[in-house]
């Protein structure tokens, strides 16, 4: 009986951290079989894994889109079957590591293999949800749940619609989590393993100031709001540096409507030839820092300025704004203070 270690990423980031975790586990004696499933092969070294599973890439129009959750829960079942035909049929001890019980992708897998003996589940790096691990509002997700069931019995896949913490890490069978930080809650569930990089660290006083595009929040906390943010980053690096000129790097995810107004909002107060805009899968943390004369990265309450803060201790300054929109109360000030402990400069508009 052989050893499986089967990654779920499923997103950009996701992908390219678990080629550290797979450096990680092999150099402390832990892998035997690999196995990954993402859409993003652009960052999988095949040199890496004894299987590679490409999931499909199906865009949705919006949040409503019925034919693009079609396609997301018959990809899923396939998903599903090459799993369970794979590994389980074949009696191998399986180590499953998945981002999100929320997903068609790793729903059923979760919970109908986690009471199987021989198959142990683990959490991965998720952005800011793994910073406090909060349990689901269930008025919030319980239609989205049925939803998901009515969807995957349609094309005879399943769901299971769930409380507790998206990522699992409240219940007992998920053994812990694998984070390039140590978060605010379930610690002592926490294995930190930071990201592997091979990037040339120099310091510079003069270069570019990125912005980390964190459209996504537009969602959660409106246009209007998301802009505000943007122009509080802005008039902060100018008041702070001397003429500073800009990377404005896209989220993966953001729609093309989205992209054009932030794009045509941000010209009208960043000179065209003061700011380049990037757009690309890749996690922000794969980007050449020093070979695009980064020297302070600024986010809309972006996770990811953790990690660039650890990778490139060289910058000069890391800062997020939004907070005050997204956060209300208590959770502003845990924000804030976790934030803080991480060297990360608050800019808000109050």
């Amino acid at each position: 009986m052989h050893d499986v270690k089967v990654f779920i990423c499923l997103t950009p980031f996701s992908t390219f951290y678990v080629r550290s975790l797979i450096t990680h586990f092999r150099n402390n004696g832990g892998v035997s079989l690999t196995f990954i499933a993402t859409q993003y092969d652009e960052f999988v070294d095949k040199n890496q894994w004894d299987h590679v599973h490409i999931l499909k890439k199906i865009g949705k129009k919006n949040n409503r889109d019925l034919q693009c959750f079609l396609r997301q829960a018959q990809d899923a079942k396939n998903l599903y079957e090459i799993i369970k035909n794979k590994f389980i049929f074949e009696e191998c001890n399986i180590d499953i590591y998945i981002q999100t019980l929320d997903s068609f992708y790793t729903n059923r897998i979760f919970f109908e293999f986690k009471d199987y003996e021989r198959v142990r589940f683990y959490a991965l790096q998720d952005g800011t949800m793994n910073v406090f691990s909060e349990k689901i509002n269930p008025t919030k997700l319980l239609l989205k749940h049925i939803m998901k069931l009515f969807i995957s019995r349609k094309i005879g896949h399943n769901f299971y619609p769930f409380f507790g913490c998206y990522n699992g890490i409240d219940r007992k069978e998920v053994i812990k989590q694998f984070l390039s930080f140590f978060p605010s809650k379930y610690i002592e569930k926490t294995e930190v393993v930071k990201l592997v990089h091979d990037f040339e660290k120099k310091g510079k006083v003069t270069g570019k100031i990125l912005i980390i595009g964190s459209e996504p929040h537009v969602n959660i906390i409106g246009y209007d709001k998301y802009l505000e943010s943007i122009k509080v980053i802005l008039s902060y690096v100018n008041e702070n540096f001397d003429v500073p000129r800009f990377i404005y790097k896209l989220h993966p995810l953001v729609n093309k409507s989205i992209r054009d107004r932030i794009i045509t909002d941000v010209k009208k107060i960043v000179k065209s030839d003061e700011i380049e805009f990037l757009e690309s899968n890749q996690p922000i943390e794969f980007l050449d820092f020093s070979g695009l004369d980064i020297i302070a990265a600024y986010g809309v309450n972006s996770s990811a300025l953790i990690n660039i803060g650890l990778m490139h201790t060289y910058l000069l300054d890391l800062g997020v704004s939004g907070l005050e929109f997204i956060y209300k109360d208590m959770d502003y000030n845990k924000w804030e203070k976790f934030y803080r402990s991480c060297n990360v400069r608050i800019l808000n508009s109050l």
